[in-house]
């Protein structure tokens, strides 16, 4: 009787909990039977929200101040050695702008919804739907923006695997550079100071202002180089007052690669040269804000970040620029040796793994193009649908920038990409020169310790190939592993990469005087299953860009951490001393203004021996003698012949080309057996020249046809639309000439470049009474890069060398942001 009485209680005691834990129980079930139930009913349902192709976007919708950058022009040929050209549903619709979205809220909502479980795939911000910047008609009530909360950020895709950052306890090697006993030159020094003393008070006060004062953060370094301890304090004071965990910007847009290697840079910069803790705490702040441009499904960043999107469950767009988003290495590598953070490392390595896993799949290799998908993905197929190709591991379904469902296969690599190698995009030797940095940064080489992965990953890639698969991408695919049988790693990309651009893509045109240029290269590739054939055609457009001539200080800095031999190093130092000795000249020629210009190739002697060079053969016969002498009777024939109506992007079906030469492989049977050719009329990009263009009685073009009928007659076409006085490309390989050889003659160059670019900066913006300003031709402001490149490599050129000398720091191959080797 007394334990039924215990009992009793007891049960009494505990009714109200039990019926509790049912209730909650239930609760619990219901809510993720319902969260199943909405995510399988997505997963059926083939159509998104409804498309309205006329409305006009309103709300959230709308993008403010900047307009949206574009890339397009960038990519002037899409010639793909996969596809024939890189996937995008835009070109499959070919209907003008993106779809934007309905109004309706359960539309908006329902979008919403399915981007929380399917990621989007989108090849630009141009075409992004979820991004609208429809402008408004004057008058128009613009309503107010009403984004996500951007600091209620949650990680999408976390890392699966983290990798241990590097650490390498040996004595650093120094590199081999001369003792330079020349002393500072304090005559040049006070010049340089009073330019930029100048330049720093007609800009400090907005600067000052500025919320995000990225402009002042990049500015600082140089400040302090020239030793002026009072502003550089104010300015540092001033940033250890500022938020960095979200930025002051009403732009859905960030400029992830700009934010990094100016904002992210020029912290890390200030903290070791000033010591201030509190600077790396504000680096810590914007490094983990630029980390979640990394939360997609493989890893690698959306380069333009809409970070203001409701709609950020995306892959990386499918243009990307690779050279941008190789800038991103350094800085965040920096950031993890100093925080001792491997999550910054993290992002770093899933960028060098993409490189490497294509770098032996480029159809010339090691030299990668300007655009690749960033997205790693292929979409599937009608075909491959059918055959239930997407219920594979690797298959992610996603939406796509139509709005529709589309089945994504992950790859490991770049599986498209661009062809074209355009060395007038300012970013594209930060691939190589990332490289080198961060192996001078680490005393660790990343991608050769990548080779242990490749061998776990050897033996599935070998079972994919023999299962009989039609498919011609996985069946290259699989023929690239047994490809990365050879040691990839950062020395052998490198010199490859040096080699190819040495061999094909410098010209010496037609000109009065010797001059070396480098020059876009585009490629056409043709792949043969068959025979397992690489055919690659090869067409240059002999367009002298301004931005190549930093390529010399990309070339002699590997080339110093990488050494081989002698002999390859002689080379490498005569292109990069021909080619600024070129730069000076065409500089000196224009009175101090870089613009690009479309010059005249040379004799196709020197095109013959770059493809016997290449191939590592015997010598083509020559059809000319190696003569580049420059005759006005020649040029004169050639127009009225016809010879200079150039080309437009792309390839004929039935290109002339030069005898192709091959090479066969030296590691096994099944690696591409690999030729290249030149096409035969390579002529001119976008160049259409006739006798109307020429008075040939004078010799010279004709004023009343010709928009530059003042050049001389070997230049072709000048582009105005980038023109500059204030670029840092030549000073910056002339500082490296300096340092690496201690030649006095690229000091006294610097002296007349100097002097040039200030007369001409002072004949551009002469006022009254003799009063000058610093500008940029054509625009308002002083844009940062003549403060943290352009006059810091003057200022270092002419400075003590054992002063921040190479041995020491580490120079970001954009932004000079000092680092301080670890």
């Amino acid at each position: 009787m007394k334990v039924k009485l215990i009992f009793l209680r007891l049960l009494k005691k505990l009714k109200s909990f039990l019926v509790l834990s049912v209730t909650v129980s239930l609760l619990f079930y219901y809510t993720f039977q319902n969260e199943i139930d909405i995510l399988n009913s997505y997963a059926e349902n083939e159509s998104l929200p409804t498309i309205d192709t006329h409305g006009k976007a309103k709300g959230s919708d709308i993008l403010f101040g900047n307009e949206l950058p574009s890339i397009t022009n960038i990519v002037e040929d899409t010639n793909i050695i996969r596809q024939n050209n890189i996937p995008s549903d835009r070109n499959d619709q070919n209907k003008g702008p993106p779809n934007k979205l309905n109004e309706l809220p359960s539309q908006k909502v329902n979008l919403n919804e399915k981007n929380k479980y399917f990621p989007l795939l989108v090849s630009s911000p141009d075409h992004d739907p979820s991004l609208h910047y429809e402008q408004y008609q004057l008058g128009d009530t613009i309503p107010p923006l009403q984004p996500i909360n951007p600091s209620s950020f949650k990680e999408k895709y976390p890392v699966m695997y983290e990798k241990s950052f590097p650490i390498d306890m040996t004595d650093k090697d120094t590199l081999s550079f001369p003792a330079i006993l020349t002393d500072r030159d304090n005559t040049m020094l006070k010049k340089i100071h009073d330019i930029f003393i100048k330049s720093w008070e007609q800009q400090v006060s907005q600067w000052m202002s500025d919320p995000w004062p990225i402009c002042l953060i990049d500015s600082l370094s140089t400040l302090y180089i020239m030793g002026d301890t009072t502003d550089f304090q104010r300015a540092l004071n001033l940033l250890t007052k500022i938020d960095f965990k979200i930025p002051y910007t009403v732009s859905e847009l960030i400029d992830i690669p700009d934010l990094t290697t100016r904002g992210l840079g020029g912290l890390l910069s200030l903290y070791e040269l000033s010591g201030e803790d509190i600077l790396l705490v504000k680096a810590k702040q914007l490094g983990d804000f630029i980390l979640r441009s990394f939360d997609t499904p493989n890893r690698l960043p959306v380069i333009s970040y809409p970070w203001r999107s409701p709609y950020n469950n995306r892959f990386p767009y499918k243009e990307t620029k690779l050279g941008s988003m190789m800038k991103l290495t350094l800085e965040l590598t920096k950031l993890s040796q100093l925080s001792y953070d491997n999550k910054y490392f993290n992002a770093v390595y899933s960028i060098l793994q993409y490189v490497w896993e294509t770098s032996m799949e480029l159809p010339i290799k090691s030299l990668f193009p300007n655009i690749v998908d960033a997205s790693g993905c292929k979409v599937l197929s009608s075909k491959e649908l059918s055959m239930g190709t997407h219920q594979k591991d690797q298959i992610m379904k996603s939406i796509n920038e139509n709005l529709n469902f589309v089945f994504c296969h992950q790859f490991k690599h770049f599986n498209n990409y661009s062809s074209t190698i355009s060395v007038d995009d300012k970013d594209y030797f930060s691939i190589y020169d990332s490289l080198a940095k961060l192996y001078s940064l680490l005393n660790v080489d990343i991608l050769h310790s990548m080779k242990s992965v490749a061998e776990r990953t050897q033996a599935l890639n070998t079972i994919d190939k023999h299962k009989g698969s039609n498919d011609n991408d996985l069946t290259k695919e699989s023929l690239s592993s047994e490809n990365k049988q050879k040691i990839i790693d950062s020395n052998i990309i490198f010199h490859e990469a040096m080699e190819n651009i040495i061999n094909l893509m410098l010209f010496k045109p037609s000109a009065p005087t010797n001059l070396t240029v480098l020059t876009n290269l585009y490629t056409n590739a043709l792949y043969s299953l068959t025979t397992n054939d690489l055919e690659v055609q090869l067409r240059r457009d002999f367009t002298f860009q301004p931005e190549a001539c930093q390529f010399p200080s990309t070339l002699l800095y590997g080339n110093k951490l990488f050494l081989v031999d002698n002999e390859k190093d002689n080379l490498y130092l005569q292109v990069a001393s021909d080619l600024v000795d070129s730069c000076f000249t065409l500089f000196k020629e224009y009175h101090g203004v870089m613009r690009p210009l479309s010059l005249d190739w040379g004799s196709e002697y020197s095109t013959m021996h770059r493809l016997a060079s290449i191939m590592e053969d015997e010598e083509i016969d020559t059809m000319s003698s190696n003569n580049f002498d420059y005759d006005e009777n020649v040029k004169i024939e050639n127009i009225l012949k016809g010879r200079h109506i150039g080309f437009e992007n792309g390839f004929d079906i039935h290109n002339e080309v030069f005898a192709s030469k091959v090479k066969q492989s030296n590691l096994n049977s099944e690696e591409w057996k690999r030729s290249y050719s030149f096409i035969k009329n390579e002529a001119f990009l976008n160049i259409k020249l006739t006798n109307q263009d020429i008075d040939i009685e004078k010799k010279v073009w004709n004023k009343n046809y010709h928009k530059h009928a003042d050049m001389p007659l070997w230049i072709n076409n000048i582009d105005d639309s980038k023109e500059s006085v204030l670029s840092p490309f030549l000073i910056k390989s002339l500082l490296y000439l300096y340092r690496m050889t201690g030649n006095q003659k690229w000091r006294q160059i610097g002296k007349e470049l100097f002097e040039i670019t200030v007369n001409k900066i002072r004949d551009l913006n002469l006022g009254p009474k003799g009063v000058w300003k610093v500008n940029e031709i054509s625009k308002e402001n002083i844009p940062s890069y003549w403060f943290s490149q352009t006059l810091k490599y003057y200022y270092l050129l002419f400075e003590d060398p054992s002063k921040f000398s190479f041995d020491d720091y580490v120079y970001t191959d954009v932004d000079v942001m000092l680092i301080g080797i670890f």
